[in-house]
């Protein structure tokens, strides 16, 4: 049975990066191609837990998330004050993909942007839709419902440009390796951002170091992660950021 429903998944995984390409650009999401250009950030998806914080950090995580989410209209607007590169980023115009809860962290990202005028595309499994979507905040942005987890991030996935991790749990870290995974692999070609408030996401990052050293990640695959401490700064380096090849070309047989 495991060895089944692991070739179903693969099955569905080269399904998906054979329909990704082609579908990306008219689902709002990059082409794919390698440039030494900016990045153009249309979507950013941000990957974020439906905890609340607790403990002597739970201040800073709640202000980044607000603070992130509000750059999706900041950056979305035309700042008559904004620096060269912000200027360059507001003009594109960013949108918010997230995974569609109205609870913890995910509803502080997903507020601070709708409060702010921001666009807001949130996807969520129907079964989680009466656990995580609550309260007053039912409304903001759009909802797509899809029917499983896999659905979720191939999704979310299919929607974005680039990728944000705010800290959060198992399963913030289970989409934010399977998106660096598809990006080593090639099924997409989008850099995944760790926003590394208060130090958070250094031991990940040593185990990553890790890994490099005893052969199991290569050096350049390791860059897929861009790290930074805050909202703007990350965007900027997102935007700017150039990846290693991947292993498989998944265009051809």
């Amino acid at each position: 049975m495991m060895a089944s429903a692991t070739a179903a998944l693969f099955a569905v995984a080269v399904s998906f990066a054979a329909r990704y390409r082609a579908s990306a650009s008219s689902a709002g999401g990059g082409d794919g191609s390698k440039s030494a250009k900016s990045r153009d950030l249309r979507s950013v998806c941000v990957f974020c837990g439906a905890s609340t914080p607790t403990g002597p950090g739970a201040q800073q995580y709640i202000e980044a998330a607000e603070k992130l989410g509000a750059l999706a209209i900041r950056f979305g607007s035309q700042l008559p004050h904004a620096s060269p590169t912000g200027r360059t980023m507001a003009e594109r115009g960013i949108r918010l993909v997230y995974g569609g809860g109205s609870v913890g962290i995910m509803g502080v990202v997903a507020n601070a942007a709708h409060q702010a005028g921001g666009s807001v595309k949130g996807i969520i499994p129907r079964s989680l839709s009466a656990r995580e979507v609550t309260g007053s905040f039912v409304n903001a942005g759009e909802v797509e419902l899809v029917d499983t987890m896999h659905e979720r991030k191939a999704r979310m996935a299919q929607l974005s440009d680039a990728f944000i991790a705010l800290p959060g749990g198992f399963g913030t870290m289970d989409e934010t390796f399977e998106a660096v995974t598809w990006t080593q692999l090639g099924i997409h070609d989008k850099p995944v951002g760790l926003l590394d408030v208060g130090g958070f996401y250094q031991p990940l990052l040593q185990q990553v170091r890790r890994a490099v050293d005893d052969g199991f990640v290569k050096p350049a695959h390791a860059s897929i992660f861009v790290v930074h401490s805050d909202g703007p700064g990350l965007l900027d380096r997102l935007a700017e950021h150039l990846l290693a090849d991947s292993v498989l070309d998944w265009g051809k047989g």
